[in-house]
């Protein structure tokens, strides 16, 4: 029966773009039938009929400008769909597409609106350039995406006549998480480690050891300084020592409000913090990947699996080497979510405690407002992460994991103080 309903849902919607009357519309044109018929005529209502029928025109002549604009517009953008929009731009960063449409100042009454339907987390303006109106987009999300499909509204200015039609056009989209501040304590090298002596490991350890210069050594190695005291030219050598591997096995889980972490994810990315060679997998991908490029696709395409977050975390740790499972990283949303289970139910078998990073975004210090002012105003989602937060910290510390919360626009790591302070504000008094 569902399917059947969304079926019939669709056909009703398809059917009442082809027709040009708003609600507003059909309501002024019966309405204004009846009374003309009514009073009018019946009645013999001059003053009404004259108004009817005043209104009546007004009616008619919308729809017909709104009829030829949209005729109008069709012809504009006849040929378009078949040019390629080519982008790759970071989520909050305005660009302009290239499609200009005309700006129909000599039709009276008539104004468009565009919107993206697919992808629809993308804010749509249009910027009044001479005499026409040049299309620019702003995407919310980070998401690939290989189409446009745009909805066209032309509407006259009284709200009572409109028609909407889409147009789907090829495009190569590429939207990468915003980047986030990046701040000193951030710095976690989690894969790093230093060697340990060892006499048949290599001289990669510390600087540690002094000898006399010999030709061949590296002047770089030369004690200047104890040469201009002694006359003696010494270099330092470093110990043997057998250095660890650095290798991280990192993941990230994809879910509701997981933008913030993706910006802190593509950060680590970037700056080299998950060590020099590491293990990368995302929810949504096929396979774990090894470099920072193919990593930061990975959590661009992570947008596609929002609503099973963590459903790969067990199949990925499973393929891993063993002794690689001491040094995990996990990237979370800071929404409390399916995720949470799924991710606490596959880390518990690792040999180590894993390291878990969040991000979020909004302000740390919650606006103090009454019960009612929070009823009668819609609370934006970062507020919602932000008194959300708490909750999922405490779950995911409860497992002896080493919770790490970034705060996106300052780059800041949260301290304990901090995140006991963050929450659901108390109403006013």
């Amino acid at each position: 029966m569902k399917p059947l309903a969304r079926r019939l849902a669709h056909a009703v919607r398809a059917l009442w773009r082809l027709q040009p009357l708003t609600a507003l519309g059909w309501a002024v044109g019966v309405g204004g039938w009846l009374i003309y018929d009514h009073y009018g005529r019946d009645e013999s209502d001059f003053v009404l009929r004259a108004a009817m029928l005043l209104t009546l025109t007004l009616l008619i002549v919308a729809v017909a400008f709104v009829l030829l604009a949209t005729l109008y517009l069709l012809l504009r953008l006849r040929g378009h769909g078949a040019q390629v929009t080519e982008r790759a731009v970071d989520a909050g960063t305005p660009i302009r597409t290239g499609l200009t449409l005309p700006g129909l100042r000599f039709w009276p009454l008539v104004d468009v609106d565009l919107a993206w339907e697919r992808p629809a987390a993308v804010d749509v303006t249009l910027q009044r350039e001479g005499g026409a109106l040049v299309e620019e987009v702003t995407p919310r999300t980070r998401g690939r995406y290989s189409s446009i499909r745009r909805l066209f509204t032309v509407r006259d200015i009284f709200g009572l006549a409109a028609i909407r039609f889409p147009r789907t056009q090829r495009a190569a989209l590429r939207f990468a998480p915003a980047q986030g501040a990046a701040d000193v304590a951030l710095a976690l090298r989690h894969a790093s480690g230093e060697g340990y002596a060892h006499p048949a490991g290599e001289p990669e350890g510390d600087l540690v050891e002094m000898r006399r210069y010999a030709p061949g050594d590296p002047l770089r190695m030369v004690l200047w300084k104890a040469y201009a005291r002694t006359r003696r030219m010494l270099v330092r050598m470093p110990e043997r020592a057998i250095a660890p591997r650095p290798s991280t096995v990192a993941y990230f889980v994809a879910g509701p409000g997981d933008e913030p972490t993706a910006s802190v994810a593509r950060l680590f990315l970037e700056q080299g913090l998950l060590g020099d060679e590491f293990l990368f997998a995302a929810d949504g991908a096929d396979h774990p990947v090894t470099l920072p490029d193919e990593a930061l696709d990975a959590v661009i395409d992570s947008v596609r699996a929002r609503e099973r977050g963590a459903e790969g975390v067990g199949h990925f740790l499973r393929g891993v080497d063993h002794a690689q499972l001491g040094n995990c990283v996990f990237f979370v949303p800071g929404e409390r979510g399916p995720w949470l289970d799924r991710l606490l139910e596959a880390t518990r078998a690792l040999p180590a405690p894993p390291t878990i990073v969040l991000g979020i975004d909004g302000a740390l210090t919650p606006s103090r407002t009454s019960r009612a002012a929070r009823v009668l105003q819609a609370v934006p989602p970062a507020d919602r992460s932000i008194e959300a937060l708490p909750a999922v910290h405490r779950a995911l510390a409860h497992t002896g994991a080493v919770v790490r919360v970034v705060h996106r626009s300052s780059g800041r790591l949260l301290t304990d103080d901090e995140l006991t302070r963050v929450g659901p504000a108390e109403a006013a008094a």
